[in-house]
C-alpha cells in the first residue's frame, strides 16, 4: 500500500520466567485499515479468513487463541480510525496472550500513530499457544543438540483494508509480514570443585556433563537436565580402599534456586567392598615414596530444573548445586584381595562436588 506503517518488535525479554513482548504498531492516520497480529498466516484457512469476504465481518474465531483479535466486529467498526483504543487484560480476556493495548501519539508529520500491543505473563502461557484449529502449538522445535534446545515461532502482522471503503461486500486487500521469535535453552557445566571431608582422600574431577532429557515420544523436556559426573578418588595409603555407600547421593541447590531438585538416579556405583573399583596403585609424584590407591566413580542423574530461574533472554543464569557422596573406608593387607579388607569403624567420608550449570535462553 502507498501509505502503510509497519509492525516492529520493541521488546522480547524473559526474566525469572516472566515474558515481556511489546510490539510497536504504526496506524496510518485517516486510513481504513486494521492490523491483525497472529501466529498463523492470514490465509491459514482459505474457507475461514479472519475478515469474511462476503460480509466484511472481522471474525475472532477465525484467528488463533493468541491473536490480537479480541472480538468479532462489523467492518464499519474495526476499520474506523477510532477502533484501536487502550485495553487491559480484562478487555482482552477472550484471547489467551496479549494483555494490553496502548493507543499512542501521532508522529510530528501527522501521518502515522504509534500504538503498542503488549504481552506480559509467564513463558508457560506463551508456550501453550495453539493455532486456530487447536491442533498445533505455535512454537516449533527447530534444533536439538546434547546441550541445547531451540524453538522458533513466527508472529504474522497483516495489514487489512477494504477494496471499496463504502462496500463491505467488495472484498478486502492485505499485506503480510512476520517477525521470528527464537527461544533457546542451553545447559553447560562451567565450573566444578570437589572437596573431601578427610585429608586422607583427594577427589579429582574428570568431567561433569549436562545434556538434554527426552520423554517417551523422543521430545526434549526443557524442565529437566541430565547430569553425568565422573571423578577419581586418591587415598594416600596403599593399604586402604573405598566403597560407595549406595543411595547416599544428595543434591542441594543454591539457596537462590531452591526449586531445583534431584528427580531420579539413572546410574550409581553398587555398594560393598566386593563391588568397588579395584585400586589402581600409583606412586605419588610429589613424594616419590608413597603409593596411593586410585579409584574411579561415575554417576548419572536427572535433575528437575526450575525454568522460571532459567528462562532469561540470552543472559547466563547460575543454577549451581552441591552433590554429596558417602564412602566407607577399608583397611587391607592387600588391596587386590578383598578377603584381607576390614571396614574401618569411622563415619563415612563425604565427597562434595559443586557443579555450576549455566543456562541461557
Amino acid at each position: 500500500f502507498a501509505n502503510m506503517g509497519q509492525v516492529t518488535k520493541d521488546v522480547f525479554d524473559v526474566e525469572n520466567g516472566q515474558v515481556t513482548l511489546q510490539l510497536n504498531v504504526q496506524k496510518a492516520v485517516g486510513t481504513k485499515e486494521i492490523w491483525i497480529l497472529d501466529f498463523q498466516e492470514y490465509r491459514f484457512n482459505l474457507d475461514a479468513l479472519p475478515v469474511d469476504d462476503l460480509t466484511g465481518t472481522l471474525r475472532m474465531d477465525r484467528t488463533s487463541d493468541c491473536s490480537s483479535v479480541y472480538e468479532t466486529a462489523g467492518w464499519n467498526t474495526y476499520f474506523s480510525s477510532t477502533y484501536f483504543d487502550d485495553k487491559t487484560s480484562d478487555d482482552l480476556n477472550k484471547k489467551n496472550l496479549f494483555t494490553s493495548f496502548e493507543k499512542g501519539n501521532m508522529d510530528d508529520d501527522g501521518i502515522m500513530r504509534n500504538d503498542k500491543i503488549i504481552f506480559t505473563g509467564t513463558m508457560d502461557t506463551f508456550f501453550a499457544c495453539m493455532d486456530s484449529n487447536d491442533e498445533n502449538k505455535i512454537w516449533e522445535l527447530t534444533s536439538v543438540t546434547a546441550d541445547e534446545i531451540e524453538y522458533r515461532t513466527k508472529l504474522y502482522a497483516t495489514n487489512v483494508r477494504p477494496k471499496d471503503p463504502d462496500d463491505a461486500t467488495g472484498g478486502v486487500s492485505f499485506v503480510q509480514s512476520h517477525i521470528e521469535l527464537i527461544w533457546r535453552i542451553s545447559r553447560t557445566a562451567l565450573a566444578k570443585f570437589l572437596i573431601s571431608s578427610t585429608a586422607l582422600i583427594q577427589p579429582i574431577l574428570q568431567f561433569a556433563r549436562v545434556s538434554t532429557v527426552y520423554d517417551q515420544d523422543n521430545q526434549p523436556v526443557p524442565e529437566q537436565a541430565a547430569l553425568h559426573i565422573k571423578f577419581r578418588t586418591v587415598v594416600d595409603d596403599a593399604n586402604q580402599t573405598l566403597s560407595y555407600v549406595p543411595g547416599s547421593i544428595s543434591y542441594k541447590p543454591k539457596p537462590d534456586v531452591p526449586e531445583h531438585s534431584l528427580d531420579q538416579m539413572v546410574y550409581q556405583p553398587p555398594g560393598g567392598i566386593e563391588n568397588a573399583p579395584e585400586c589402581d596403585l600409583r606412586l605419588d609424584l610429589g613424594t616419590l615414596t608413597q603409593v596411593q590407591c586410585h579409584q574411579t566413580w561415575e554417576f548419572k542423574v536427572i535433575l528437575n530444573v526450575d525454568t522460571s530461574t532459567q528462562v532469561d533472554n540470552r543472559v547466563p543464569v547460575d543454577v549451581s548445586g552441591t552433590f554429596d557422596f558417602l564412602y566407607n573406608t577399608f583397611s587391607c593387607n592387600d588391596t587386590t584381595d578383598i578377603a584381607t579388607c576390614q571396614l574401618i569403624d569411622i563415619e563415612p567420608s563425604k565427597i562434595s562436588a559443586l557443579i555450576t550449570i549455566q543456562t541461557t535462553v
